[in-house]
């Protein structure tokens, strides 16, 4: 049905199936024995987190977490077809009719927003409920969370690179899910897409252009510019590399605009220009540039003010980046404003940024932190009997972005939940009540690696948007449900962004936020490590 929003979670629901079955087998197996094991009610917490940073950077960009509420809400297992299903699938008719009687998952999501910032290792997304739900809801988590927060994060990085200039979502020819490459392409940021499928479901500007073959069916550059003109004077971009750009297809290109100029004003497109797609894109687009206003069009301020550049062909950040430095320093050696040829530049990105390209998988993941209140961990010792990088941290906690008394982001700080709070601004002990005066951050792995932030002010990282658990709440989502727009989000990811340091911004070797742990979640972690628990109320092995 064509419907096309801008409410983020109507559109998700819309455009991508509800998936019966929203996991791999082993959850559901791992549910099942629970039961049978009599831990059907033991509540159990599990959190969602990167290793690492993607793509040599120093943050992801959360994306997925409004599908990942709308996968847990449209999951019923009461619905028929579920239920046999399971049957078919070899679970017990008893287990199959105590899910019938839950109806749905029974749990507590405590998540950033859509489009906030996350950190390795931090405790992103976390769900708290029984046991089976839990490890059923990881199902939904990691596929709704991982791919998507890679993609927003590959696309702001475009966009920011070339910002003031603008990005065109390309991507839906070689995208491997082309729906979800245009989703997030436009959360991070991009302007427009070229993906008319998605038009069904959201409200984004699409945006297409003619393409080679419209020429080559001519078989006469001019011819072909002409009949575009004549029937779409509201199109007015024009491809001119089919035969040879510089010295036959744009000279053409441009006196044909100048030909249907009334007929262009009159159909008042926002922009016009032309699109490169091969060649040394710097170089054309600069050439380009001094060619133009040397044409009688630049003399009028209609297509003086409206010109834009649209370049593509393998783009990505660090290809922008490239052409971008190369544009300053020619065209600023040459007297020429560089910053307005960058300003006008579109950049049509497709197959890198919505494939992925350098790095095809985020690698987050959703790990058992805690059981009946106690904290449990993955030890993942190496061959020496050492933690290695997948030692996790143990326990249900929570995280909070540390500033100075300037605004500066100090550290993001991991704390747990039952004895710490943020509330004011400030850290609290919850358990005596008490304000603390000193943010005092400890390094995962180094007790002597201690930050005190002092005149600190602390952000909390998540809320809790979901609780199906209790009665509190009919829909399951809370009052700290933003439920965003899809307008909201490049907004409030470049608003995140541009605090952290600049530093932590660069696209090669940048600075990476400390990811630190209040004291007695580094004791509790250390004391776990040290007598080799996997549950903190469990013997040493």
């Amino acid at each position: 049905m064509y419907a096309p929003t801008k409410n983020l979670l109507d559109g998700v629901r819309a455009a991508f199936p509800k998936q019966l079955f929203p996991w791999d087998e082993y959850f559901p197996q791992m549910a099942e024995t629970d039961w049978l094991c009599g831990d059907g009610d033991t509540i159990a917490a599990k959190s969602f987190f990167i290793r690492q940073a993607p793509f040599g950077g120093s943050y992801a960009v959360l994306g997925g977490i409004t599908a990942a509420l709308a996968g847990i809400s449209d999951l019923h297992f009461n619905d028929p077809e579920f239920k046999k299903g399971m049957l078919d699938m070899g679970y017990i008719p008893e287990f199959v009719d105590w899910l019938e009687e839950k109806g749905s998952l029974r749990l507590l999501v405590y998540a950033p927003r859509e489009g906030d910032l996350i950190f390795p290792n931090e405790p992103a997304v976390t769900v708290v409920g029984p046991l089976p739900d839990v490890r059923m809801a990881e199902g939904i988590l990691t596929e709704a969370l991982n791919f998507p927060t890679l993609s927003l994060t590959k696309w702001y990085r475009l966009v920011r690179t070339v910002r003031p200039g603008k990005v065109l979502e390309f991507a839906r020819r070689r995208a491997q899910n082309h729906a979800k490459a245009t989703l997030y392409g436009i959360l991070g940021g991009c302007f427009a897409t070229s993906n008319s499928a998605m038009k069904e479901f959201f409200d984004f500007l699409l945006v297409g252009t003619m393409g080679h073959e419209w020429i080559q069916r001519y078989g006469d550059v001019r011819e072909a510019f002409k009949k575009w003109l004549d029937k779409k004077p509201h199109k007015p971009i024009g491809l001119v590399d089919t035969k040879q750009c510089l010295e036959h297809d744009f000279p053409i290109w441009l006196d044909e605009v100048w030909n249907h100029r009334e007929a262009i004003k009159n159909a008042n497109s926002p922009s016009w220009g032309w699109r490169n797609d091969s060649g040394h894109l710097d170089y054309l687009t600069i050439e380009q540039y001094v060619k133009f206003f040397k044409h009688s069009l630049s003399k009028d301020e209609w297509f003086s003010q409206r010109m834009k550049i649209v370049l593509t062909n393998e783009l990505d950040e660090y290809r922008a980046a490239d052409i971008i430095s190369k544009i300053r320093t020619q065209a600023g050696s040459a007297g020429l404003d560089a910053e307005d040829i960058i300003r006008r530049i579109i950049w049509a990105a497709g197959t890198k940024p919505g494939t992925c390209d350098d790095q095809p998988s985020l690698g987050g993941v959703a790990k058992l932190m805690e059981v009946e209140a106690h904290a449990c961990i993955k030890l993942a010792f190496d061959e020496e009997g050492k933690p290695g990088d997948k030692t996790s941290i143990p326990g249900f906690n929570l995280s909070a972005l540390i500033l100075d008394e300037y605004g500066d982001v100090k550290n993001c700080l991991i704390y747990p939940a039952a004895s710490h709070k943020v509330e004011g601004g400030k850290l609290w002990d919850a358990k005596k009540n008490i304000e603390l005066r000193e943010a005092m951050a400890y390094s995962p792995a180094n007790e002597a690696a201690l930050m005190i932030v002092r005149n600190y002010r602390a952000i909390p990282r998540q809320q809790l948007v979901w609780d199906s658990l209790t009665s509190r709440y009919p829909y399951g989502f809370t009052g700290d449900w933003d439920n965003p727009t899809v307008d909201e989000i490049p907004k409030r990811v470049q608003a995140n962004v541009d605090m952290l340091h600049w530093s932590m911004t660069q696209l090669s070797e940048p600075y990476k936020l400390k990811v630190s742990l209040t004291k007695d979640l580094f004791e509790l972690r250390q004391r776990m490590i040290l007598n080799g628990v996997l549950r903190e109320d469990k013997q040493k092995f």
